[in-house]
C-alpha cells in the first residue's frame, strides 16, 4: 500500500513526495509523542491517586482504632480533625464512607450531609455526579480481595477503594479520575501549545526551509531546463550551495554557455547569429517605441570568396564584421542597436529610433555612415579588395508589427537595390510588397514550366541590330530573350535573376544558343556579308563544366550551318570575373581557340580591374548606355567614352556604345572614333520576321 502511494506521488510529481513523507512521519511521530506522554501521565497519575487514597485510608483508619467515640459521637470535631490532619488540597475530589453493609447506613462521610444516609440513596441521588452502583462496589471489593490488589479502576472513570473494617464496617474511598479536569480549558490550550511546538511548528519551519533550500532552488532548475529548451539561453540558473542541485545547476549552465555558441552566436564573427539576432531582438521589441531593420548585403563578396577561396573571404567577413561593431561602439547615432550575421554575407540591424530627433534623417546619415565604411579597402595578405553593401530599411511599426515582416521587408528593400545601383540603401514601401508577391508568383510558374519542359512555348527570341558606323550597315545582331505568358508580364530584368537563381539559367542558354544560330542561318540568306551574332552568357553557364562540352560536341564547326566560327560573340559582363576566375578564364580562352569571338558588356560598371583586358580574349567592348546618356552636353562624359574608345583600340578591339537615341548622340560617337552604335536610334529589338523586313529595307542611319 506504501510502495503504491509512493507511485503515484513519484508519477504525479516527485517534488511533492518529499515533503509529503516527512509531514507524514512528523505527523505520525507527534502523534506517538502525544500517547506517550499520555501513557506516562496516566500511570503517574494513578499512582499518585493510588498513593493518596491509602494516605486517605491510614489518617481514617487512625481516627477509627484510635478515637472511634470522635469517630461516632462528634462527627464536626472530627471532620476538623480531619482536616486538619489532611495534606491534600484536593479532597474534593475524594468521596469516603464508613458503610454498614448490612443496613447500607452511611456511619461515616467527609461529606457531612451524607452522613446517616442510606448508601443506595446516595448512589441514586447522585447518580450523574458519582456515575456509579452499588454493583460497582463489590466488584471492586472481590477485584481486591482476589487479587490483592490495593485499587480497581472502574469503566466509570473512578478509582474505588473497598476495605471490610472492624465490626463489620466497611470502608469506602471514591475517587474522581476525570480527564476533563485534567484537560480544562486552561490544560488544553497549553495542550495545544505544546502539540504546535511539537507538531506544527516544526512543519512550518520545515516548509519554509524546504521551500527555501530546495523547492526555490528545483523551480530555477526546472525553469532553466525549460528556457533551455526552448532556446532561450540568455539568463543563467542560479546556484545556492553546494550540494548534488548546485552541481546539477552548474553543469547545465555550463551545457547553456556551450549552446550559446552554438545557437546563438556566430562562430566566425562572434556577434549574433540569424536565430540569436531574431531571439534578442525579440525581446528588445518594445509595441510603445520603434525601431528601424537594416538588412545588409555585401556587393562584391562572392568574387573574393570564390576567386581567393573561402578562406580569404572568411577574413573579409571578420573585417567587415569589425567595423560594423566598431561603427556601433562608437554611438555614431545616440542609440541602442543590436547586430547579427544571418547569412553568408548578410548581415542585420536592429535600431532604436526612441532617443533619435529626427529618425529619417538619422537613419539616412547613419547607412551612408556603413556604406562609407564597408566601402574602405580590405588588405588581406597580399590582396587589396573593395566591397560595397546594399541596405534595405524596414521601420516598426509602419512596415511591419512583428520582426519577420521586419525582415521580410527590409529584405525586399534591400534587392531592390541589389539589382539596381548596389551600394546604397532603399527604405521599403508598400509597392515592394506587391512587387514580391508577383515575382513569387513568376517564381513558381517558372518552376513548373521547367519541370514540365514547357519553357519553349513561353519564351521566344529577339534580336536588336548593331549598326556599323564605318560601313553604314547592319553588321551584329544582338538576341535577346522575352517572355510570353497569357496570365504574367515579366522582363529580362524580372525572369533572368530568378532563372539563374533557379538554376535554369543554363538550360535555357543551351536553348538560346541552338535557336539564335539556327535562326541566323535563314537571316543570312537576306545580306551578301556575314552578319555576326552576339548572344549573352551567363556566370553558371561559362562556369558550367557541360557549358563547354555541348560547345565542343555541338558547335566546334559551325560549317555544318553554312556559318564560320567567328560570326558568333558570346558577351560576358564584368560579374563574370567574379566567381571561379581562373576557370572562366580558362574556359574563354579554349572557346576562343576554336574560333569565336567575345564581347565585354557593360564595361565600366563592374568591380573588374581593367587587367582582365589583357588577360581576356576579347574583340568587343560595350559601352554602358550610361556613359553616352549625356554624352552630348557633359565634357567628364566625352572624355571618359573617349579615352575607353581609344584604349579598345590600342589592345586592338572595338568598340560598340549602347542605350543610342538620338542622331546628335551618333554624329558624337563618330567624332569620339566609336565602331559601332546600339540603341533604339538604330532599332528596338525584332523578333525574327520583323528583323527580316528591316534587313531587306537597307536601312542606312
Amino acid at each position: 500500500m506504501i510502495e503504491k502511494i509512493i507511485r503515484i506521488l513519484i508519477n504525479y510529481k516527485i517534488k511533492f513526495l518529499i515533503p509529503f513523507l516527512i509531514s507524514v512521519g512528523m505527523v505520525v511521530t507527534s502523534i506517538g509523542i502525544i500517547f506517550v506522554l499520555y501513557f506516562f501521565t496516566k500511570n503517574t497519575l494513578e499512582h499518585q491517586i493510588t498513593e493518596s487514597i491509602h494516605d486517605q485510608r491510614n489518617i481514617v483508619l487512625e481516627f477509627y482504632k484510635n478515637q472511634p467515640q470522635i469517630l461516632f459521637s462528634n462527627k464536626r470535631e472530627l471532620k476538623e480533625n480531619y482536616y486538619r490532619e489532611m495534606y491534600l488540597s484536593t479532597n474534593h475530589f475524594y468521596y469516603i464512607f464508613i458503610i454498614d453493609p448490612i443496613t447500607k447506613n452511611v456511619l461515616f462521610s467527609n461529606y457531612d450531609y451524607f452522613t446517616n444516609k442510606i448508601f443506595d440513596q446516595i448512589l441514586n441521588y447522585y447518580s450523574k455526579t458519582l456515575s456509579i452502583e452499588w454493583k460497582d462496589i463489590l466488584i471492586a471489593k472481590s477485584n481486591i480481595e482476589n487479587s490483592n490488589k490495593k485499587i480497581a479502576f472502574n469503566k466509570n472513570d473512578y478509582f474505588i477503594y473497598v476495605e471490610e473494617l472492624e465490626k463489620n464496617h466497611w470502608l469506602i474511598i471514591l475517587y474522581n479520575f476525570n480527564w476533563f479536569h485534567i484537560f480544562n480549558i486552561k490544560n488544553i490550550s497549553i495542550l495545544f501549545l505544546i502539540f504546535s511546538v511539537i507538531v506544527f511548528a516544526p512543519f512550518i519551519f520545515f516548509l519554509y526551509a524546504y521551500k527555501k533550500i530546495y523547492q526555490t532552488r528545483i523551480d530555477f532548475l526546472i525553469d532553466g531546463v525549460e528556457r533551455i529548451s526552448r532556446g532561450d539561453l540568455a539568463k543563467a540558473i542560479p546556484i545556492i550551495g553546494n550540494d548534488e542541485i548546485s552541481q546539477i545547476s552548474y553543469y547545465i549552465n555550463e551545457m547553456r554557455s556551450q549552446l550559446k555558441e552554438v545557437v546563438y552566436e556566430d562562430s566566425l564573427t562572434k556577434m549574433l547569429n540569424r536565430r540569436g539576432f531574431e531571439y534578442f531582438a525579440s525581446l528588445m521589441l518594445n509595441h510603445k517605441k520603434k525601431y528601424a531593420v537594416f538588412f545588409m548585403d555585401l556587393d562584391g563578396f562572392k568574387f573574393i570568396n570564390e576567386t581567393y577561396g573561402h578562406k580569404i573571404g572568411d577574413e573579409a567577413l571578420k573585417i567587415i564584421s569589425k567595423r560594423f561593431l566598431s561603427l556601433i561602439e562608437s554611438k555614431f547615432i545616440p542609440s541602442r542597436i543590436l547586430l547579427g550575421r544571418i547569412g553568408g554575407d548578410e548581415f542585420a540591424m536592429m535600431i532604436d529610433l526612441s532617443p533619435l530627433n529626427d529618425p529619417y534623417l538619422d537613419l539616412q546619415i547613419f547607412a551612408l555612415k556603413i556604406i562609407d565604411e564597408v566601402s574602405k579597402k580590405l588588405e588581406i595578405q597580399q590582396y587589396v579588395f573593395h566591397l560595397g553593401v546594399s541596405i534595405g530599411v524596414a521601420i516598426y511599426p509602419e512596415h511591419g508589427n512583428d520582426l519577420n515582416t521586419l525582415l521580410t521587408h527590409a529584405d525586399l528593400a534591400m534587392y531592390q537595390i541589389k539589382y539596381s545601383t548596389k551600394n546604397s540603401y532603399y527604405f521599403f514601401d508598400s509597392n515592394l510588397k506587391s512587387l514580391y508577391e508577383e515575382k513569387n508568383l513568376l517564381r513558381n510558374e517558372l518552376i513548373t514550366i521547367f519541370r514540365n519542359q514547357t519553357f519553349k512555348e513561353y519564351f521566344y527570341l529577339v534580336y536588336q541590330p548593331i549598326y556599323d558606323l564605318k560601313l553604314k550597315r547592319i553588321s551584329h545582331l544582338e538576341v535577346l530573350l522575352r517572355f510570353d505568358h497569357p496570365y504574367m508580364k515579366a522582363t529580362p530584368t524580372d525572369f533572368i535573376p530568378l532563372l539563374e537563381e533557379l538554376n535554369y539559367i543554363t538550360e535555357i542558354g543551351n536553348f538560346i544558343i541552338e535557336k539564335s544560330i539556327l535562326e541566323l542561318v535563314e537571316l543570312q540568306n537576306y545580306v551578301d556579308y556575314e552578319l555576326k551574332l552576339s548572344i549573352n552568357i551567363s556566370t553558371k553557364q561559362i562556369t558550367d563544366k557541360n557549358f563547354y562540352k555541348a560547345i565542343i560536341n555541338q558547335y566546334k564547326d559551325l560549317s555544318q550551318f553554312n556559318l564560320k566560327n567567328h560570326q558568333i560573340i558570346f558577351e560576358i559582363t564584368e560579374s563574370i570575373f567574379f566567381p571561379n576566375f581562373t576557370r572562366a578564364l580558362r574556359v574563354i580562352n579554349s572557346i576562343s581557340d576554336l574560333g569565336f569571338l567575345f564581347a565585354l558588356d557593360d564595361f565600366g560598371t563592374g568591380y573588374s580591374a581593367l587587367a582582365y583586358l589583357k588577360d581576356m580574349p576579347l574583340k568587343y567592348i560595350k559601352i554602358d548606355k550610361r556613359f553616352c546618356s549625356d554624352i552630348v552636353v557633359n565634357p567628364k562624359s566625352q572624355l571618359i567614352v573617349r579615352n575607353i574608345i581609344n584604349l579598345a583600340h590600342l589592345l586592338q578591339m572595338q568598340t560598340i556604345v549602347e542605350g543610342v537615341e538620338d542622331l546628335i548622340t551618333m554624329k558624337k560617337l563618330i567624332e569620339l572614333g566609336a565602331d559601332y552604335i546600339q540603341g533604339y536610334y538604330v532599332s528596338s529589338p525584332l523578333k525574327k520576321e520583323e528583323l527580316i523586313a528591316f534587313i531587306k529595307e537597307k536601312v542606312i542611319v
